[in-house]
This record gives C-alpha cells, sequence and structure tokens, in this order.
C-alpha cells in the first residue's frame, strides 16, 4: 500500500472548501484528500515537481501498474486536477501582488495589505492600525500614483503628522512601521531612502501602577460580573485580551495553571492559578455550566472558534471545552448559518466598567484595565521576585520590556558599609521579612 502523510493545514483548508463548492459530499472528501496526500507523498519519492502535469500522468501510470480500479484512478485524477487549480490561483495572486507597484490601483494595494498580513498571521489590531495609517497615506498623496511613491514622501508625510498634526511620537513610529511594511512587502520596494527616514523619538513612560489598597478598592467597587476578571489581570498578569479569550480548557485546576493560547506576538505561555481565586472560579464555572446546558441547541452554532478549526470540526463550537470562560450575554445571528454564535465578553463593556470603578474609588491616578498588569509585575519585583520570572510570566520577548518596572518600585539601597562576608545574613533577613508577607512566588495575593 503507498504511504502517505496527512496534508499541510493550510491546503487542507483551501482544498476542503473547493470540495465544497464543487458539491462532494463530506462522506466523499476524505478519499480525495487521501488520493491528493498519495500524490504528494508519490512526487516527494520520485523527486516529481507536485505543481507538473507530467507529474500527474506519472502518478496515474503508477496507479494502473498497482492494478488499481478505473473508478480509483478517476477519482484520483480529479483530487490532483483540484490541487493543480489552488496552485495556479496562488501563483496568479502572487503575479498580481509583485506588479503592484508598477501598475495597480490603490485599492488593489489596500487589499494586498491585508492579505500580506494576514498570510504572516499578524493581530487583527494589527491589521486595523497597519490599514488605517495607509489610508491615511493615500489620503495625503491621493494624486500621485502609487509607483510614483518613495521613502521621500513618508518623511513629508510624517513630518506632516509631527509639524501640523502633532500627533505623539508613538503614532509616528506606528505609522512608519505601517509605511515601510507597505512599501517591503506590497510595493516591494526595499528603498534604503524608507529605512533612513528620520523617525520620532519615543519618550519614556513609566507604567500606571496601583497600590495594593487601590486594587482592593477598585475590584471592589466593579459590578460582579466584572471583578473576577479584574482579580485575574492583577493575578496573573494577564493582558485584557487574554484574558477574555480563555476557554474552558484552558484552565487547569489540579496543576493550577492557566494557559494562554496566542497571547500577543502569537505567543503563547503558561502562568499560575491564584489558590485564592479557586473558589470563585468553580462557583462561576458551575453557573456556565448550567446555563451551557439550558441553551436550546436547535438554533445554536456554539462559540467562534478560529477559521482552520472551525472548518476541520465544525461541531467543536457546541462542545463543553470549548466554551468561553467570560462569555457575551447575548448571541450573534449569522446569515450564512442561519444561526447563532456565541462570542467572548468585549472589551469595551469591561475597560468601562474600570472607568468607573476608578471614579468611584476617587483614585488619583489615570487607571485602566492594563493598569492590574503593570501592578502584577512591580508588585512581584518589590517582593524580590527575579526579574526572569516576571518577564516569563508577562510574556515579553525581551528583557529590556521588563525592565520598566525597576522604575515603578522603591529601591532599597543598602547605604551603610558592609562586609561580602555579611551579604548571606543580610539576604536571609531580606527573604525572612518577604516570608511573613505570605507572598506568592509567582503571584501577587488577591482578595476574592
Amino acid at each position: 500500500m503507498m504511504m502517505f502523510n496527512s496534508l499541510p493545514p493550510k491546503l487542507e483548508g483551501v482544498f476542503s472548501r473547493c470540495l465544497d463548492k464543487y458539491g462532494l459530499a463530506q462522506s466523499e472528501q476524505k478519499y480525495y484528500k487521501l488520493w491528493l496526500s498519495c500524490y504528494l507523498s508519490f512526487c516527494k519519492q520520485g523527486e516529481w515537481c507536485p505543481s507538473a502535469h507530467r507529474s500527474l500522468k506519472a502518478f496515474i501510470r503508477n496507479l494502473e501498474k498497482k492494478g488499481k480500479p478505473e473508478a480509483h484512478i478517476e477519482q484520483a485524477e480529479y483530487a490532483v486536477k483540484i490541487y493543480f487549480n489552488i496552485h495556479e490561483a496562488v501563483q496568479d495572486k502572487k503575479r498580481r501582488l509583485n506588479q503592484l507597484g508598477v501598475d495597480s490601483s490603490w485599492d488593489e494595494a489596500i487589499e494586498a495589505l491585508k492579505v500580506a498580513i494576514q498570510l504572516r498571521h499578524y493581530s487583527p489590531n494589527t491589521l486595523k492600525s497597519y490599514t488605517f495609517w495607509t489610508q491615511r497615506f493615500r489620503r495625503f498623496y491621493g494624486s500621485i500614483e502609487i509607483k510614483q511613491l518613495t521613502g521621500t514622501e513618508i518623511s513629508l508625510f510624517l513630518s506632516s503628522l509631527a509639524i501640523k498634526e502633532q500627533v505623539s511620537s508613538a503614532s509616528q513610529n506606528q505609522a512608519f512601521n505601517s509605511l515601510l511594511f507597505f512599501f517591503k512587502h506590497v510595493l516591494h520596494q526595499k528603498n534604503t531612502e524608507i529605512k533612513n527616514t528620520i523617525r520620532a523619538k519615543r519618550k519614556t513612560y513609566l507604567p500606571v501602577v496601583l497600590s495594593r489598597s487601590e486594587v482592593d478598592a477598585v475590584t471592589a467597587a466593579l459590578p460582579e460580573q466584572y471583578r473576577l476578571i479584574a482579580l485575574l489581570l492583577y493575578g496573573t498578569g494577564m493582558r485584557i485580551s487574554e484574558c477574555l479569550n480563555l476557554r474552558i480548557q484552558d484552565l487547569n485546576f489540579e496543576a493550577q495553571t492557566i494557559r494562554i493560547i496566542r497571547g500577543k506576538g502569537d505567543k503563547s505561555r503558561v502562568v499560575p492559578l491564584p489558590q485564592v481565586l479557586l473558589p470563585q472560579l468553580h462557583a462561576h464555572f458551575d453557573a456556565l455550566k448550567k446555563d451551557f446546558q439550558s441553551v436550546d441547541k436547535s438554533d445554536y452554532n456554539g462559540v467562534f472558534l478560529p477559521k482552520q478549526l472551525e472548518r476541520k470540526y465544525p461541531q467543536a463550537g457546541k462542545e463543553w471545552i470549548w466554551q468561553w470562560v467570560f462569555p457575551a450575554k447575548k448571541l450573534t445571528y449569522i446569515e450564512a448559518s442561519e444561526g447563532y454564535k456565541r462570542y467572548h465578553l468585549h472589551e469595551t463593556h469591561f475597560q468601562r466598567a474600570i472607568r468607573k470603578a476608578v471614579k468611584a474609588s476617587f483614585i488619583p491616578k489615570k487607571a485602566s484595565a492594563h493598569s492590574f498588569r503593570h501592578s502584577f509585575a512591580s508588585h512581584l519585583l518589590e517582593a524580590n521576585i527575579d526579574i526572569r520570572t516576571i518577564q516569563t510570566l508577562l510574556g515579553h520577548s525581551d528583557l529590556k520590556t521588563t525592565m520598566i518596572y525597576t522604575h515603578t518600585v522603591k529601591m532599597q539601597t543598602q547605604t551603610h558599609a558592609l562586609s561580602p562576608l555579611d551579604l548571606n545574613l543580610s539576604l536571609g533577613k531580606r527573604a525572612h521579612k518577604a516570608s511573613d508577607k505570605n507572598l506568592s512566588c509567582v503571584s501577587p495575593e488577591v482578595k476574592p
């Protein structure tokens, strides 16, 4: 029997959509995928080019030689021809992208920008900001053709942002990165003038850190449905998007860990689950389970899933493990499926509740939901937790990013003379003081 491997996820997703388009039943599609896998394995073993028609002829001859039924051979040939159509469509898209810098319109360029970002699996926020600044750049030079744009135009645009509109240095740098990506990956202009454009110097930003009493005051002022979210942000250092994207299977109560999938920068990590929140989380999960069991399954299509996963496992959204930890109250109607789906709680609802809670607590700081993350890192650093550990918990790639928190805590500098022989004694006293505070080595103590 011919050996074969499973199809690559991206190819399998596109191939499945084509099979759906051609009206093939789900029960038949697995055989077409099997034949395509066999064909690709045949090409790899015989060093044939998968996109060449002569490779298909050689594959058919090999099947005939092995005495395969004619119906199977026709099925295999049809599967490979669908693959050829997919390959030709991809090549055609690449050719159009390569011509964008010469004879394409702005609308096509913006669409190509979105494709380039999605191919690299950048976050939706990156897609939104890059598209926004490219559209601003387009309006600024509306009468100039794309092929005439150079790094000089970028410099003039950034100067206008700084002098005329007086935008912040962070916005200027965001605009520069957006246009650099646009010129490099869409227009295919690797012009040195772009890289040599003068960039705004970003000012040192000190994050807003709440004291422990302020954290307690804000969480106490929050409505019940938002309080657990705030405690998790402070107790684990998660970003608000990471917390709201949690699913049931991401919390491991036995190991007391939380798995964060595809956080910022498409990175994943594991953080400790605060022990003090276990009773609240168990009660919250019990309430979620009751709601899940009481939902009318007739027109409920489950929760939203990543696109590839949803195509591969159409019914996974109805399973308990994929439900949101913090679901939205209302369901979203999807016309294509003629049913309802559930999204997680929207960030703006929680952010609005935080602003009201800060105002009601009379805290003289411009605190936001992200301040809980800053407070998490600062309080751990204040408790003498290793900064490398804090870097790992926060998911920072560079230690320099974590080092900013050294400016947010009170430094206990040794001022009197001390012999190196007495350092162990001094460190022992500091460790004893830390243990007296009953602080966890990985998470600040939070009050339920």
